[in-house]
């Protein structure tokens, strides 16, 4: 494993580890809070047995708009694949799910893995960048925006490191030019008489 790999991988399990501390131990997208309405008393059925003189109340789930009833397949895929490692089916599964879904709960922890996927399956394309950016962009006071933010960092200045290595290299390319051709003058120089 490269260093930029394990670099993304420690800052992922980092943010994790927050996320886990402040939205409790689920590591999956659960279905997004809908409003509730509660059931009135003619159609009230109790769930367990009553044991003091209370009334029980049945809550019936009213559907958000454009967001998914149930955990949709895509994303459990995603989410199953980033767990295991496997980015490259991740990253299909992530799209899939953005474009069925674009506007559900949660989507900036999607985008936010979906970045992360992206940056180790091709860390020198600019998608994993637009990612981010849309992160950041459509989800400014996310959790994930800070992370976000770093990732995005790291990733300019590895461009940066590596632009300045392809600079050395060529610098010390041309002086090893030079050298040889000098060296050869100089030894053009020493056979004539």
């Amino acid at each position: 494993m490269n260093w930029r790999k394990a670099a993304v991988l420690l800052l992922l399990m980092m943010v994790t580890a927050c996320h886990r501390k402040t939205r409790g131990a689920s590591s999956t997208v659960s279905p997004p809070s809908a409003p509730v309405v509660v059931a009135p008393p003619a159609l009230v059925v109790p769930e367990a047995p009553v044991l003091a003189r209370t009334t029980p109340v049945t809550v019936f789930p009213v559907p958000a708009p454009n967001v998914p009833a149930a955990i949709p397949a895509a994303l459990m895929e995603g989410d199953s694949a980033f767990e295991n490692g496997d980015f490259i089916q991740a990253e299909r599964s992530y799209n899939v799910y953005l474009q069925s879904y674009p506007q559900a709960n949660g989507n900036d922890r999607v985008l936010f893995r979906l970045g992360v996927s992206q940056s180790i399956n091709f860390p020198k394309d600019v998608s994993a960048n637009d990612t981010f950016n849309r992160l950041l962009r459509d989800y400014p006071q996310s959790s994930y925006a800070a992370p976000a933010r770093v990732i995005l960092g790291l990733r300019a200045d590895v461009a940066r490191a590596q632009s300045d290595v392809k600079n050395r290299e060529s610098t010390i390319k041309q002086l090893n030019d030079e050298l040889d051709r000098l060296k050869k003058l100089d030894a053009d120089r020493r056979r004539t008489p």
